[in-house]
């Protein structure tokens, strides 16, 4: 089950009657109404249903995996469907069975990871997938995307070099992968289901017996800020993060600085002349969430 607001929701279940039986209601949940049967809703194997919880939202769209790898959308909340098939033809959520898990930083751009370590990219919403060659340490219980920003990603599970649990960031659409332990933070994550709500919410499920104790691990901030906003690769330093207005910006041949908020619009744009230090004021901006974007001779 999924809703969007308070009032408008989508119940998805395994073939009844021929065909996927999923609800809608617009009220809240007091009325739900079948979805009549189409094409893209009739199972092409009797052993075909949807796999529990492998769904990912963004804005109106919804995909849903089933166990042949095919992937059911809607674009309307759920009202009326599509169906296409992913680079995984045949996959459980058992133990020793291959697993995948998906993500959607829009309504074109995704991810499909795999118990196995594959990692497919698709820009088209699914219709199409290519193998994506990544490189660093890729994890494989369990993928996120970050809501209102582009092609970032969070994942959780074992890294495939010395099978250590615990969780890594892409902020390049999956090209590049950095562990967040390695800086390292202070929660050992080990789970294997993760959403997050914003850039500074997130949750990632965890193993525990006490039903009272432990579990679920809480994101901490300030990592991913610090990390998508300045690059050590790039020699930058800011300060004060977070910010009540001056952030000074340090580093080797800053030519440009841009500021911008979560949905990507910009705020400011400064040209520079080569230089090594600088300062910007952010006093009139509301409180919120900003990505700083400096380029230099190295890049942004």
């Amino acid at each position: 089950v999924h809703f969007w607001d308070s009032n408008n929701g989508v119940a998805m279940g395994n073939p009844v009657d021929g065909y996927y039986e999923i609800y809608t209601t617009a009220n809240g949940g007091n009325l739900w109404t079948r979805v009549a049967s189409s094409p893209a809703l009739i199972p092409i194997d009797a052993e075909e249903y949807l796999v529990t919880n492998n769904f990912t939202v963004t804005e109106n769209t919804i995909w849903a995996m089933t166990d042949y790898g095919r992937l059911l959308k809607s674009t309307d909340k759920g009202l009326s469907w599509t169906i296409t098939q992913t680079p995984i033809l045949d996959f459980e959520i058992h133990w020793g069975m291959l697993t995948a898990d998906m993500a959607f930083t829009d309504q074109n751009n995704g991810l499909l990871q795999t118990s196995d370590f594959q990692l497919f990219y698709t820009n088209d919403g699914g219709v199409t997938w290519t193998d994506h060659l990544y490189s660093g340490v890729m994890r494989n219980f369990g993928i996120a995307a970050i809501p209102g920003v582009h092609d970032v990603y969070i994942a959780v599970g074992e890294d495939i070099v010395n099978s250590q649990r615990g969780s890594s960031f892409s902020i390049d659409a999956g090209l590049n992968w950095n562990s967040i332990n390695d800086f390292p933070d202070l929660t050992y994550v080990n789970g294997g289901v993760i959403e997050f709500r914003s850039i500074i919410t997130g949750f990632a499920s965890g193993f525990s017996t006490s039903p009272v104790v432990g579990g679920i691990f809480k994101w901490n901030p300030p990592l991913l800020l610090e990390v998508l906003n300045f690059s050590k690769n790039n020699s930058i330093i800011a300060s004060p993060n977070p910010t009540s207005g001056i952030l000074n910006i340090k580093g080797t041949s800053i030519s440009q600085i841009m500021v911008s908020d979560m949905l990507g619009k910009q705020i400011s744009s400064t040209s520079y002349n080569a230089l090594s230090e600088t300062t910007i004021n952010l006093d009139k901006l509301v409180n919120g969430l900003y990505m700083v974007s400096v380029t230099n001779d190295k890049g942004t």
